[in-house]
C-alpha cells in the first residue's frame, strides 16, 4: 500500500504521443478552415428550429422576384445579396429552412438574372440523398434521363418540366459528409441558352 505523498502520477506524454496530438491537431484545423462553412451550415440545422415550407418544383416561374419570396413565404428570413459566382446572375436570396415538401432541408437559394428568377438549388444533407430521390420520382415520375459518366465530376438526374425548364439531382451521395445533396432547378429560359438535355443539345451535360 503507498503511503501518503506517494500516490501514483500521470506519465508525461511522450514525443511520439506529443508529435501524434499535434499532427491530429493540425487536421482536424485543416478540416475546419477548408469546410467552415458548410460546418456552420451544418450546425445551423442541427441547432436553429428553421421553419419547413412547401411548393411544387413547377410552381416556380420566371416570374418570381425577391418581392415574390417575401409574399409566398411569411415568416421565413429571406436574405438577399449581390452574387458574384460562376452562375449568369446577379443576385441570390437565400431561405434557411428545416424542410422542403417534407423533405429535410438545409437552406434553399433562389438567384435572380436582372430581377426574374432563373436557378434554384434545393440543398439537402448528404445523408438524405435517397430520400430526396424517391420524393422527385413521387412527384415527377421516373426520371426523363440520368447519365451514366459524370460530367465535371457529378452525374445527375433530369426531368424535364413542361414549361421547358430543367430539374436535376445529383445521382450520387455526396463521398464528403459535410457536404450536401442539391435538387436544382433551371429557368425554362436558362435551358435554352445553355440547353439542358442531350436531345436539346450535343453538348450538354444530360
Amino acid at each position: 500500500m503507498l503511503s501518503p505523498g506517494e500516490q501514483p502520477r500521470s506519465q508525461p506524454l511522450s514525443t511520439r504521443q506529443l508529435v501524434w496530438s499535434f499532427l491530429v491537431l493540425l487536421i482536424l484545423a485543416a478540416v475546419w478552415f477548408v469546410q467552415r462553412r458548410n460546418i456552420e451550415e451544418y450546425r445551423r440545422y442541427f441547432m436553429i428550429d428553421n421553419p419547413s415550407v412547401t411548393f411544387a418544383f413547377t410552381d416556380l416561374s420566371e416570374e418570381w422576384s425577391e418581392k415574390t419570396l417575401r409574399e409566398r413565404f411569411p415568416g421565413v428570413p429571406v436574405s438577399c445579396h449581390p452574387y458574384q459566382g460562376p452562375l449568369p446572375v446577379d443576385r441570390a436570396c437565400a431561405l434557411d429552412v428545416r424542410s422542403h415538401n417534407g423533405v429535410p432541408t438545409l437552406f434553399i437559394a433562389f438567384f435572380f438574372s436582372k430581377g426574374y428568377l432563373d436557378h434554384v438549388s434545393v440543398n439537402v444533407p448528404s445523408w438524405h440523398h435517397s430520400r430526396a430521390y424517391k420524393n422527385l420520382v413521387g412527384t415527377q415520375g421516373p426520371a426523363d434521363d440520368s447519365q451514366f459518366l459524370p460530367y465535371a465530376g457529378v452525374r445527375l438526374h433530369g426531368w424535364r418540366l413542361a414549361d421547358g425548364a430543367g430539374l436535376f439531382l445529383n445521382r450520387d451521395s455526396p463521398f464528403n459528409p459535410l457536404s450536401w445533396n442539391a435538387i436544382y432547378w433551371q429557368s425554362a429560359s436558362a435551358c435554352a441558352k445553355a440547353g439542358c438535355f442531350k436531345s436539346e443539345v450535343p453538348r450538354s451535360p444530360l
